[in-house]
């Protein structure tokens, strides 16, 4: 993963969240003029954290134009995003939706020299679900074949969340080969929904019956998120079979262009040495 270049006294762009320990104080020391700085903190892969502010001082006023925080889950930082600024420590942003939280820390001239926040970032505990579900956490390093759900019968109103997990840099094509969830494609009771943000909702792909539904889209990154939603009254029979590729298009793309690569330099030599 490459970071673009900022001011050394901004610190590390890149945090490691297993092995961070206590807290994370920023900047690394006093900054100077007009500056901004990113971090992206990155955890264990299937898991979720929450940051919270301990120290706080950024800018002066509650008014955050040109000196505050601002917290992502998703990589933007628009009008929508969690963004502080002030004396006074504020309320922490909600936990993550992935392993990866963005934070942008932006001073003017005029504060830079004391703008400083310190955070904590603990690792939120994944809710116990049914261990009928079958494990929450899914390689798919080491899958192979079908991925099967859920691991036994479900009985009762359940809930079933997985987090898949692939390679660094690779993205994923999820495909059911079996689909049985509910008896209709009103898709209230019962359903399955796949994400690629960690978010469940109404934008996020969500199919339900007994046809096997179109695949959902390439994933984004190599975590793919799903969410199986079963009532009792038809959770004994709510299964599905999918299979997860590594997306072969971006396999052959780079495989083609190593090889024209290779008969370039061929070519080079041949002309050089012949």
């Amino acid at each position: 993963m490459q970071f673009h270049a900022q001011d050394p006294k901004c610190g590390d762009a890149a945090v490691d969240l297993n092995t961070l320990g206590g807290s994370w104080k920023v900047p690394k020391e006093a900054l100077t003029g007009d500056v901004t700085c990113e971090y992206t903190l990155t955890g264990a892969d299937g898991k979720k954290y929450q940051m919270e502010f301990t120290a706080f001082k950024v800018g002066t006023t509650d008014v955050c134009t040109d000196d505050y925080v601002q917290v992502s889950f998703d990589g933007k930082f628009d009008d929508n995003t969690y963004k502080k600024c002030g004396t006074t420590i504020p309320e922490k942003p909600s936990a993550s939706t992935t392993n990866v939280i963005k934070v942008k820390f932006a001073s003017t001239s005029a504060n830079a020299g004391t703008n400083t926040f310190t955070a904590k970032i603990t690792e939120v505990p994944a809710p116990a679900q049914d261990p009928k579900c079958g494990d929450a956490a899914v390689d798919l390093n080491t899958l192979g074949g079908s991925w099967k759900v859920p691991k036994e019968a479900l009985t009762g109103d359940v809930t079933c969340e997985y987090t898949l997990t692939g390679a660094d840099g690779k993205k994923y094509q999820m495909e059911f080969t079996n689909f049985k969830v509910g008896t209709t494609d009103v898709c209230t009771g019962d359903y399955v929904q796949v994400s690629f943000d960690g978010k469940f909702d109404d934008n996020t792909y969500k199919k339900c019956g007994t046809m096997i539904p179109e695949k959902p889209s390439l994933s984004t990154t190599n975590v793919i998120n799903v969410k199986l939603v079963s009532t009792s009254v038809n959770a004994a029979t709510n299964t599905f079979a999918a299979t997860i590729k590594e997306n072969s298009k971006e396999a052959l793309r780079v495989c083609t262009a190593l090889l024209l690569s290779f008969t370039l330099i061929s070519s080079l030599c041949e002309f050089f040495i012949g």
